[in-house]
């Protein structure tokens, strides 16, 4: 995922736009519109997403069951997800490893 925000750049000198990319929820890195200067949020990006992961895989179960629990209606869309589950996390491994 990009965001978009106002950081000071570190080459520039002043406040510029910056594009914050994250891979799950870890900062992979940091690039000034301004300039193209990329900063690396995350020194090892694969490291940081493996134990991300597995905390993720670890957790499973219980929100799942939290979600069941507080608003059934959800079921609905467990198929679904379960389904497209290898598609994004693929998608997350790409977006790490270019």
């Amino acid at each position: 995922m990009k965001v978009k925000s106002s950081l000071m750049c570190q080459n520039c000198g002043r406040q510029t736009s910056h594009e914050l990319h994250y891979v799950g929820s870890s900062l992979h890195e940091i690039r000034c519109l301004q300039c193209s200067t990329e900063t690396w949020g995350h020194h090892h990006p694969v490291a940081g997403y493996v134990g991300e992961m597995r905390g993720r895989i670890v957790t499973k179960p219980w929100r799942v069951l939290r979600e069941m629990t507080t608003e059934p209606a959800a079921i609905r869309s467990l198929l679904p997800r379960v389904a497209s589950k290898p598609v994004r996390v693929a998608s997350e491994l790409i977006e790490i490893l270019r």
